[in-house]
């Protein structure tokens, strides 16, 4: 799984980019700030599900053009009548005053996704949970899998982090999962468009999944993707792609995990929902999972010996 030589030469581990853009996207206060207003007109929000919220839509479809013309379409189409002048104006000046002229994005490229919960993503992000699918980061790295990330300045710092989004390389094309971006409406516009610019390529929108689902080990949000690549390749590239990350197997019986969703991990290990009761227990004092064997029931809860002993070591202490 590498990309071509010379197709997307900044896909080098640590490089650093500064990424001008004119920034087309609106931010979640701008967008809820129309949505609000729209509401207090008396018409209903249920917007198709690729509806973008974006200054102007270029692409074909069946909404393109301004922000403007695109809801006075879709009311029109849902028959809750026309887009007044006033409104459009209103909508307007809600996107003067939230909208930038520019924007620069800091960015870099990574095959270590060895950062903490919430620096690039929310905290609860399955990908950080610490019994469950965390493991699929370095699984995700060993085959040659990318995160891109964003920073709020050029310092490049974690502490800075403001998004970030999975990469997935093949030989003419890149696809791009996963995206989340920090008080941004639509993360996976913002960053396609970046990385369009970035890369100097093509972009399109894909159905996404990894051995036929999308909600197993390697978690897809919604089903979908970006696809980058030459014009050429993305008309011929089908509109829906497998991944097929290689099936996880149980460490202690070597069968196959057939559902992920049943996988349970601990220190790097994967285990199947019938193994993993037998060989481990969990602590109720340290709130983490050990050998079986090192766990037993104490004073009406389960306890493994190393908190035993520090409880007992304080107890005495105290006498």
């Amino acid at each position: 799984m590498k990309p071509r030589l010379g197709l997307f030469d900044e896909l080098k581990e640590g490089a650093q980019y500064e990424v001008a853009f004119d920034r087309n996207l609106l931010s979640l206060d701008c967008v809820a700030e129309i949505k609000k207003l729209l509401l207090s007109y008396g018409f209903t929000l249920d917007f198709p599900p690729d509806w973008q919220w974006v200054l102007r839509v270029e692409e074909q479809g069946e909404y393109v053009g301004s922000l403007t013309k695109r809801i006075g379409k879709y009311l029109s189409k849902t028959n809750q009548g026309k887009l007044s002048e006033s409104l459009r104006n209103n909508i307007g000046n809600i996107i003067t005053n939230h909208t930038p002229s520019d924007s620069i994005y800091y960015l870099d490229f990574t095959q270590n996704f060895d950062w903490s919960a919430g620096d690039f993503e929310p905290q609860s992000s399955c990908y950080w949970d610490v019994n469950y699918r965390h493991l699929a980061r370095s699984f995700m790295s060993d085959c040659g899998f990318w995160a891109v990330r964003f920073y709020c300045n050029n310092k490049f710092r974690i502490s800075d982090g403001l998004g970030r989004a999975w990469i997935a390389p093949f030989e003419d094309h890149l696809i791009m999962f996963n995206p989340y971006m920090f008080d941004t409406a639509c993360p996976s516009a913002e960053i396609t468009h970046v990385l369009k610019k970035l890369f100097g390529c093509s972009s399109k929108t894909i159905m996404l999944s990894n051995n036929e689902a999308s909600d197993g080990y390697l978690w897809i949000n919604q089903g979908a993707g970006t696809a980058f690549g030459s014009s050429d390749v993305l008309s011929e590239l089908n509109s829906h792609i497998d991944l097929q990350v290689p099936t996880i197997y149980c460490d202690e019986c070597c069968e196959e995990i057939i559902d992920n969703s049943h996988k349970y991990e601990h220190e790097d290990n994967a285990y199947c929902e019938r193994c993993f009761p037998d060989r481990f227990s969990f602590c109720n004092e340290c709130d983490r999972y050990r050998c079986a064997n090192e766990v037993a029931y104490r004073c009406g809860r389960y306890i493994c010996y190393e908190c035993w002993e520090k409880q007992l070591s304080r107890e005495s202490q105290t006498a």
